[in-house]
């Protein structure tokens, strides 16, 4: 007698590539796939799967913000604006930032950079997680509606099973769709992009280094005495350090508070009020007196990053291959980035129709994008450590360092250039025009 599970499967579909995660970064990878193949008059089909169903809220008051917020550098609001969303994105609250400031609140190193030290507009733009996926999720909807645009997307699914056949360089996806039909896809290229736990990489088996910052992030959105000026503001802190992100309203911003475990359990037990008068402490009150206005949130970060980000028929992307501290603020977009050039590989070669995981292709992708991602992992340990250092002479040599940095213009210019996401090795999608 015939496996009842076995019999359910029956469908059988291929795609040239298929998807894992409807979050930011694996939606920006379809739409960039879908911009190159129509600059290049190329149609690959693409699947994209996401397990739970998208919703999206709009915000019930003027102090209703999204936890998650991110600094979005120039590079990145261009491939939006390659790929056709960024329009829509400008439509909600977005709030450009004109400069930043970084300083060590054991001493008085400091830097600052400016968007007119660098020529530019604007440095990049605060922006809520949600208005991003809400707007290419709509995009992606349009897409699949269109039976000519070579993308179809299974939301809500339940995926079974992922097996990757080594000889046939195929991976087989077993799912079952909302309706409770059961089938089973063959991928020529199976992309994780379903975030840090990713179910992908483990259902293949994809080795990855991780370990624990000892840190938590505190996320939340405070209400502030001084307008912030569209300065995003950083105090690197022995404890760990606390970012400001000015938001569209000139008097409130997003915090992000990457404690040390211990300091993290400290803030927990805090009143509302008590934690508002530690954070402007902490800032040494530069925005005058705060209140909290949004619950906040408390996150374990972790580093993560994966040994292969690309293999014969696999690629990782976004925080499926690499999680970094969020010190910076650079985790977003190098996700992004992470898009930009998978999408740029596949359709710049001519035998990608053929074979979009081709071995050559996917170690291509993995040289264009991880010597920046390690250098990126390196950079944010050593700041880390050297600025979570009460040691005296340490603390004297990174407020040297800051100080110098601050007074050389061409290496400042330098850091600066590097933080807004100018870089010779930028994918042609995100390259600022």
């Amino acid at each position: 007698m015939e496996n009842t599970e076995s019999a359910a499967v029956k469908k059988m579909q291929q795609f040239d590539i298929g998807i894992v995660g409807g979050g930011i970064v694996g939606l920006a990878l379809v739409a960039s796939l879908v911009a190159l193949n129509q600059q290049q008059n190329k149609k690959l089909n693409i699947a994209l799967y996401e397990q739970f169903p998208a919703k999206f809220k709009q915000p019930e008051s003027e102090d209703d913000w999204d936890l998650r917020v991110s600094a979005i550098t120039p590079a990145s609001s261009q491939l939006f604006k390659s790929i056709g969303v960024w329009d829509q994105i400008a439509e909600h609250r977005i709030a450009p930032y004109q400069g930043m400031q970084v300083w060590d609140s054991l001493g008085d190193g400091k830097i600052e950079f400016s968007a007119e030290d660098l020529k530019l507009p604007f440095l990049g733009h605060i922006i809520e997680n949600r208005v991003m996926r809400k707007v290419l999720w709509q995009w992606l909807e349009l897409q699949a509606a269109d039976p000519d645009s070579g993308v179809e997307l299974f939301c809500p699914v339940t995926l079974n099973s992922a097996q990757y056949s080594a000889a046939q360089q195929l991976t087989s996806l077993e799912l079952q769709k909302n309706n409770g039909n059961h089938e089973q896809h063959q991928l020529k290229l199976a992309v994780a992009a379903d975030g840090a736990n990713s179910w992908l990489r483990r259902q293949l088996g994809l080795r990855h280094s991780e370990r624990a910052y000892g840190h938590q992030a505190l996320v939340t959105t405070i209400r502030t005495e001084q307008p912030h000026q569209q300065i995003c503001r950083q105090a690197f802190m022995s404890s760990g350090p606390l970012a400001l992100l000015p938001l569209a309203d000139p008097h409130t911003c997003s915090i992000v508070w990457s404690a040390d475990d211990q300091k993290a359990t400290e803030l927990q037990n805090y009143s509302p009020t008590q934690l508002a008068g530690a954070i402007a402490a902490a800032m040494d009150h530069r925005l005058g007196e705060v209140a909290l206005i949004t619950d906040n949130g408390f996150f374990p970060l972790r580093m993560r990053h994966a040994t292969h980000y690309g293999e014969a028929g696999i690629a990782l992307v976004g925080d499926a291959c690499h999680t970094v501290h969020p010190l910076a603020g650079l985790g977003m977009n190098l996700g992004l980035m992470d898009a930009a050039m998978l999408a740029q590989v596949i359709c710049e070669n001519d035998q990608s129709l053929e074979n979009p995981g081709d071995a050559l292709l996917m170690r291509r992708y993995q040289r264009r994008r991880k010597a920046e991602i390690t250098s990126v992992l390196l950079a944010m340990d050593s700041f880390r450590l050297l600025f979570g250092s009460k040691f005296i002479p340490l603390v004297q040599l990174r407020n040297f360092g800051l100080k110098m940095t601050d007074r050389l213009g061409p290496i400042k210019n330098l850091f600066a250039g590097y933080a807004v996401g100018n870089k010779a090795d930028t994918p042609v999608l995100a390259r600022v025009k």
